[in-house]
C-alpha cells in the first residue's frame, strides 16, 4: 500500500467517532470500521491491509484491541494472512438476493451462481401452525403444521436459518423422509414426494434484531445485521403450500433488482 500523510490515510477520518462509553464494545466499532473501509473500496481485494501498529496510531487505540479487531476481521473472511507476512484484503463473496425478481429456489439461485452450498436440517416436528402460517395457509386456529427447521450454508459458513410450516396432513410424507432428504430444496421435494408442484410465491423482507438463537447458528454477534425474508408459495388453483420465515446475515446479502421504465411515443 502507498505511504500516506496521516491526514489522508483512510483511517485518519474514524478516529473521533470511537466512543469508549457506547454499547458496542471498543474492538467491535474497530471492526466495524475496517468491514466498511473494504466494503467501500478504500482498500482491494489482493492488497495489503493495515498492519496492527498502523491502525492503533491512527485510531488512538491499543494494541491488544486492534488485535481482537484483526482476529474477528480475520474470522469473518475479510482478510487473510500468513506467517510473517502483512495481512491481505480477500474478495469478497456477498450474495445478491436475485431470486426476489424469479421464482427460484434458493438452491436454484445459488446453484445457476456456481456456489457450493449445503443444507442442514435442525428439526422437525408436527405442531399447531402459529399465526402467521395459520393466515397464510388459510388453517383454522389450532390446526397441525409440519415445522421443519433447516440451516443453509454457502462455501461453508451459515447464512441464513428458514422455518417452513406446511399444512399437515397433506404433506405428511415430507414428516417421513430421512434428514439427509433435505439437501435437495423443499420445492423440489414437495413436488416428488407429494405431486404438488410450487408455482407461485408470495415474499416480503424486513430489517430486523437477531434473537440469540439465531445469532449462535449463523455465527454472529447479537448486534450485527440481519434481514427477515417472510412470504408463502402457492401451486396450480393458488392452493397455499408453505409458509415460510427466514433469517439471514445481513453482512453477506445485497438486495439487487434491474429496474425498466416503460418506453413512452417520444423514446427513440
Amino acid at each position: 500500500m502507498p505511504d500516506k500523510t496521516r491526514r489522508d490515510h483512510p483511517l485518519a477520518a474514524y478516529r473521533t467517532i470511537l466512543k469508549d462509553d457506547d454499547a458496542l464494545p471498543l474492538y467491535y466499532q474497530v471492526l466495524f470500521i475496517l468491514k466498511h473501509i473494504i466494503d467501500e473500496g478504500e482498500v482491494s481485494p489482493g492488497d495489503s491491509f493495515f498492519s496492527e501498529q498502523e491502525i492503533a496510531m491512527y485510531l488512538g487505540i491499543s494494541r491488544p484491541t486492534v488485535n481482537k479487531a484483526m482476529k474477528a476481521l480475520l474470522d469473518e473472511d475479510y482478510i487473510e494472512r500468513h506467517r510473517g507476512k502483512r495481512a491481505v484484503v480477500k474478495g469478497r463473496h456477498d450474495v445478491p438476493l436475485v431470486f426476489m425478481e424469479q421464482l427460484l429456489s434458493f438452491g436454484e439461485m445459488v446453484g445457476q451462481m456456481g456456489i457450493e452450498h449445503r443444507t442442514e436440517l435442525l428439526n422437525r416436528e408436527i405442531r399447531p401452525a402459529p399465526q402467521g402460517a395459520v393466515a397464510a395457509l388459510r388453517l383454522e386456529p389450532g390446526d397441525k403444521a409440519l415445522w421443519l427447521q433447516r440451516l443453509r450454508f454457502l462455501r461453508g459458513e451459515p447464512l441464513l436459518v428458514v422455518d417452513s410450516y406446511l399444512p399437515y396432513p397433506m404433506f405428511s410424507a415430507i414428516a417421513e423422509l430421512p434428514p439427509d432428504a433435505f439437501v435437495e430444496d423443499l420445492t423440489h421435494l414437495i413436488e416428488m414426494h407429494c405431486g404438488v408442484r410450487v408455482v407461485g410465491a408470495h415474499r416480503e423482507v424486513h430489517a430486523i434484531s437477531i434473537s440469540l438463537q439465531d445469532a449462535e447458528l449463523l455465527q454472529v454477534q447479537t448486534w450485527e445485521p440481519c434481514l427477515r425474508l417472510v412470504g408463502s408459495s402457492y401451486s396450480t388453483g393458488d392452493v397455499p403450500v408453505e409458509y415460510f420465515d427466514s433469517r439471514l446475515r445481513g453482512d453477506r446479502c445485497i438486495l439487487r433488482s434491474t429496474l425498466m421504465k416503460e418506453p413512452t411515443h417520444g423514446d427513440a
